[in-house]
């Protein structure tokens, strides 16, 4: 019990404030009196397309910038400049002479020209996936080390991408950047961290790796753009100059502060930007006595490496930066869906690239010695372009994707040529080449090597030889489209497959189970049979009994209303109430100046979207082993629901396009899941295909939010995966993409994904256009409904077979006999299966010198901490005697991009400390041994550069 009186406590409390006071006073005057270090970045920020073309950007602007910038810094030693898009860079480096290449090597090696962050773009970290991106950044790393021969770059440096992932902080960790820098995020969360003086901090972006991949960061106050307009002749341009640097640095709790100089294509006449710093840099630091300011050229590597020669202590950020918002009514959550054939057609693209890159590196070299490796580069660059931050956001304009598209169809024929003569080459094993073909557009039910089916003679097939690209055994159902329904399928060995053709919207899909070794093929025949009795398509009218489709897993029940009405789980023994319709945001007279646009979404309507109703038409396709249901809402928005045998997934195929504008309205079309579950507000998607985010709609954990756009604010980046949960059921629902979308859970037991938009005006971010796409798309995704205890097993096994679908290689037509007796029709290039968590990611020739038997290899573990009881744990796998053609004689680990010794990127990183209670890494087990195994820990990635001798 106090015995102070009243009096005393106030006289008391007084005395504590007067000397907090004090003190207070004294750190701000000690502060004040000490130098402020400005350390000013010369940069160009050059988009591998925007709203010009990659070709015209290079042409326009970019060449100018570089040879003009290499001119000036060798005038003045005492200037600094940093570049970042190595594909611009190898574009002007291919056109110097010897002469000029040693110059520009020793502005390099003397630190004047810096690369940073270093990749073929600075990609996007919303629409990416973490194997895209560390491949492209491995493509500009190697660029730099074998032309350079400096190693990797020292910094991350993300100025313009839309927000921000944590995996991509993991990533770039694991490549061995010292720091992380970017610009966008919330403006609420900006606006609380530069009061807080935490805009730089420790980033530990992976709850599974832990303090092994924590990453320094930095975010700049303000924007990424800085300009030089200093005049001898005004007299307040120095003290202006000099407060906004201070209020600057008010924002960080260091004497040093970072100044962004230049732009968006700056310094393409670099000279007189140059002299203008010069001159700024002369005045300000001939009034040091004045104004106690340093100033000079640096780079983010300097100015990192300061900031860690402090020795401080820095706070630790676990989420994201997802969405942004740069207004409280501009939400950077509409790109996220923006352009999805585009999106589409880079997964398929890099699926193909690991197709080829695989059969390039695991067949023998005979096989490859005649095939060029820089036929595989196109496909593997112009992949890499994709990833750009402009590119597969959708957020260029109309004609700029049109010439993605374009360069992305050339180097798929450039992929699709490389891979059927690898394949033709061992097939034959060492007999005349097979004469090969594929079906780009086969998800699009177009595919002329089956079409030869119509005319084809008794006797005949169509050989398809189907590839597994994953360390797995895989069986599950093939899907070909066929010109009529009179098809018949044989294994290698002329056996019968039990097969179903299904008419689905007038098109016909065969089915038939494939059992495919692990990285390796098998072939099928496909050819003409009797004339069958079509029992498919039958139309709800013609058949009123039947109201539902099933296989042995789920029953699919069907109201009067033609919509989903509820799930047998026939496994688990519950039913649950389930329905999925589409619906649309309306975004046009938005409330207010702010418009949906490529960039932001905001819908008109404050309560939700519009729905379509009910499907106009019903249609049950019922096979002897496959059952579909074909739903039509109206011309440009239609939908088939699949159960195929054995699978514990529901195929949902959504037609959407081109969208109706006929009203003068614009449209943003959502599919929407609705259930009895009570997820609490609570769902999760994936961070770039890796660890799940934990979303609350409304709620940001690390600093306080509120938002008048709860619609938008709560759309996040779907990957690959977006799931709810209802602990007190113990049930999990699942949706699992075939390309990146926006995803939300906007009421509990709902989870919603943006497919498709098409907007009529421009919502004022720079591009200057409307995103009025009419294309058409085709989206697969699969529904999974299960007990938590089991669900994250199957959505990450069901994600892989996703991201490596099969692949469809197709002979001419051939008489069975003829071609068995001429070709194999059964390989693997593995003599055992991979363990069910260890992802082989990658397997590519090294790109830079071309060597016939080093490779880059990197494994991943494909599941994070606490996923899953048995697969959530570190696994162990021997590498040598695996591959049945090579077998590895060397093998050094090194970091994500291939450049250098692991050991080197760790022992070279700065070290920062943290005020987190949990640094404790996790233990890496790095001992290979004579036997090469290799140890994985949940969601690690490893990299090896390895030598193969074929056995």
């Amino acid at each position: 019990v106090s015995t102070q009186s009243t009096g005393e406590k106030t006289k008391m409390h007084q005395l504590v404030y007067i000397l907090i006071s004090i003190l207070v006073l004294a750190i701000g005057s000690q502060a004040q009196q000490q130098e402020l270090n400005v350390h000013i970045v010369s940069h160009t920020h050059d988009d591998v397309g925007w709203d010009q073309t990659v070709q015209q950007y290079y042409d326009n602007a970019v060449v100018h910038i570089l040879d003009t910038v290499t001119e000036s810094l060798e005038k003045n030693p005492s200037r600094k400049f940093i570049y970042v898009e190595i594909k611009f860079f190898s574009m002007w480096w291919s056109q110097q002479t010897e002469a000029k290449k040693a110059s520009v090597r020793n502005l390099v090696k003397q630190g004047r020209l810096e690369f940073i962050n270093g990749g073929w773009a600075m990609n996007d970290e919303a629409c990416t996936h973490y194997q895209e991106t560390a491949d492209q950044m491995t493509i500009g790393h190697r660029f730099i080390q074998e032309e350079f021969g400096v190693g990797i770059p020292r910094i991350g440096w993300h100025i313009d991408p839309f927000g921000h992932a944590n995996t991509q902080g993991a990533q770039f960790a694991d490549i061995g950047f010292d720091a992380f820098m970017f610009v966008r995020i919330d403006n609420q969360e900006k606006e609380q961290m530069s009061q807080s003086k935490t805009l730089e901090f420790v980033w530990r972006g992976s709850k599974s790796l832990g303090s092994n991949n924590d990453i320094w960061t930095h975010i700049f106050d303000g924007g990424y753009c800085g300009g030089c307009d200093y005049s001898a002749e005004d007299p307040t341009w120095v003290e202006r100059w000099v407060g906004d640097i201070r209020n600057s640095a008010s924002h960080y709790k260091t004497n040093h502060i970072l100044i962004p100089y230049g732009c968006d294509f700056a310094f393409q006449n670099a000279e007189p930007m140059f002299q203008c710093m010069d001159n700024l840099i002369s005045t300000i630091n001939s009034m040091k006595s004045k104004y106690n300011i340093n100033v000079f050229y640096s780079t983010p590597s300097i100015y990192a490496r300061e900031i860690n020669a402090l020795n401080l202590t820095w706070n630790v950020h676990h989420e994201d930066f997802l969405p942004i918002q740069d207004s409280p009514h501009a939400y950077w959550s509409g790109f996220f869906t923006s352009r999805p054939a585009l999106k589409r057609f880079t997964k398929t693209n890099y699926a193909l690239l690991k197709f080829a890159t695989q059969l390039f590196s695991l067949v023998p070299s005979k096989y490859t010695s005649s095939l060029n490796r820089l036929q595989l580069f196109d496909l593997e660059q112009v992949s890499g372009i994709l990833t750009h931050h402009d590119a597969i956001t959708g957020t260029e304009k109309q004609y700029v994707t049109w010439d993605y598209v374009s360069q992305m169809t050339r180097a798929q024929q450039a992929g699709i040529n490389a891979t059927t003569y690898l394949l033709g080459n061992l097939l034959a094993s060492g007999r005349t080449a097979a004469r090969l073909s594929m079906c780009p557009l086969i998800n699009e039910s177009i595919c002329p090597a089956t079409d030869l089916l119509s005319s084809l003679p008794v006797g005949q097939v169509i050989p398809v030889t189907v590839y597994n690209a994953l360390g797995w055994s895989r069986s599950q159902y093939a899907t070909i489209p066929v010109p009529s329904p009179n098809v018949q399928v044989l294994d290698g060995n002329g056996k019968s497959v039990s097969s179903d053709v299904l008419s689905e919207f007038g098109k016909y899909n065969l089915y038939f189970p494939v059992d495919l070794p692990p990285i390796g093929f098998r072939t099928y025949f496909l050819s003409r049979s009797a004339e069958v009795e079509e029992v498919n398509d039958v139309s709800v009218s013609k058949r009123q009994s039947r109201n539902f489709i099933e296989n042995e897993y789920f029953r699919i029940n069907f109201g009067t209303d033609k919509l989903v009405s509820s799930i047998d789980d026939k496994q688990n023994g519950i039913t649950i109430p389930i329905s999925q319709n589409f619906m649309y945001y309306n975004p046009e007279a938005a409330r207010g100046t702010q418009d949906s646009g490529a960039y932001i979404f905001r819908p008109n309507d404050a309560s939700n979207a519009t729905s379509l109703g009910s499907p106009t038409t019903l249609n049950y396709n019922i096979g002897k082993y496959v059952q579909s249901v074909s739903q039509v809402w109206n011309s440009w928005v239609s939908q088939t629901i699949r159960l195929l045998p054995g699978s514990r997934s529901i195929e949902i195929e959504s037609h959407v396009g081109p969208i109706d504008i006929s009203d003068g309205k614009g449209k943003e079309v959502i599919s929407r899941f609705s259930s009895n579950f009570n997820n609490q507000k609570t769902f999760f998607t994936d961070s770039q295909g890796q660890e799940f985010q934990k979303r609350i709609f409304n709620f940001r954990p690390e600093f306080q939010f509120s938002t008048v756009e709860p619609q938008a604010a709560n759309y996040f980046p779907v990957n690959f995966a977006i799931y709810i949960q209802d602990q007190t059921k113990g049930l999990q629902l699942s949706l699992l993409t075939d390309r990146t979308r926006a995803g939300s859970s906007q009421t509990d037991g709902s989870i919603d994904t943006m497919l498709h938009r098409r907007l009529l005006v421009d919502d004022s971010r720079g591009v200057g256009e409307a995103l009025n796409e009419s294309n058409p798309i085709f989206a697969i995704d699969h529904l999974l409904i299960d007990k938590t205890s089991n669900s994250l097993r199957n959505v990450r096994t069901l994600a892989q077979l996703k991201l490596n679908p099969l692949q469809y290689i197709f002979g001419p037509p051939s008489n069975p006999t003829t071609w068995t007796s001429s070709f194999i029709t059964y390989f693997t290039a593995l003599k055992a299966e991979l363990p069910p968590n260890v992802y082989l990611e990658t397997i590519t020739p090294v790109h830079y010198p071309l060597t016939s038997n080093q490779f880059v290899l990197r494994v991943h573990h494909i599941y994070a901490v606490g996923e899953d009881p048995q697969y959530s744990t570190p696994v162990t796998f021997r590498l040598k005697g695996l591959f049945t053609a090579r077998d590895p004689t060397t093998i050094e680990e090194t970091n994500l991009t291939a450049v250098i010794p692991k050991a080197q990127a760790q022992s070279q990183r700065l070290k920062w400390k943290t005020a987190s209670s949990d640094d404790t890494p996790f233990k890496a087990n790095n001992d290979i041994g004579d036997q090469f195994d290799i140890t994985l820990n949940p969601m690690e990635s490893r990299t090896f550069l390895v030598t193969f001798n074929d056995l």
